[in-house]
């Protein structure tokens, strides 16, 4: 069985979705991260990164068909500093693991654009188009967010994709990041 698994990179909660050729979910995860407190310490924030950091690698362990949300660059204040120091080590322990197959990096945009035909969504227009489409729900956006991944791998699979009935702007969006 394929498994294509899609990552949501978050301090306080890095959702994880697997799902099958059917789109069936197989695994979904959401705890990996915590908040700290304003007191933390640089070493506490360091620290904090590395743990989801080897959470994120050990779930992709190689995996053909994975994908990671990439840096949302409309972000503000002082989290997307952690946030871009918790991607820069995601991205150096998978360089690290030498694996033939990489997890392609989704930019908020696209993810937003295949599931609702525009690059710019919020978070309940996102999870209103996930149902219909996908017939899936969560009340966690990053669980929604890391199924959207999943569902891009699912399509990006050659062997398979003749058999997912796709709409126009999904086609679209995968050919502009490089996936059809």
């Amino acid at each position: 069985m394929t498994l294509y698994t899609g990552v949501d990179v978050s301090l306080t909660a890095t959702a994880v979705v697997s799902i099958d050729e059917t789109g069936e979910e197989r695994y979904i995860f959401s705890e990996l991260g915590y908040p700290l407190k304003s007191s933390s310490t640089t070493w506490e924030e360091i620290e904090r990164a590395e743990i989801i950091a080897k959470g994120v690698v050990s779930f992709i362990n190689g995996k053909k068909f994975s994908a990671i949300e990439g840096y949302a660059y409309a972000a503000k204040g002082r989290s997307i500093l952690q946030i871009a120091e918790l991607g820069g080590i995601i991205r150096h322990m998978i360089l690290q693991q030498k694996w033939e197959d990489k997890p392609v990096f989704i930019p908020p945009t696209s993810l937003k654009k295949f599931c609702t035909g525009k690059g710019r969504a919020d978070k309940k227009k996102i999870a209103e188009c996930v149902k219909i489409i996908w017939d899936f729900s969560s009340k966690d956006d990053n669980i929604v967010d890391a199924y959207v991944l999943a569902q891009i791998m699912r399509y990006s699979d050659e062997s398979i994709r003749h058999t997912l009935p796709i709409m126009d702007f999904q086609l679209d969006a995968l050919k502009a990041i490089g996936l059809w």
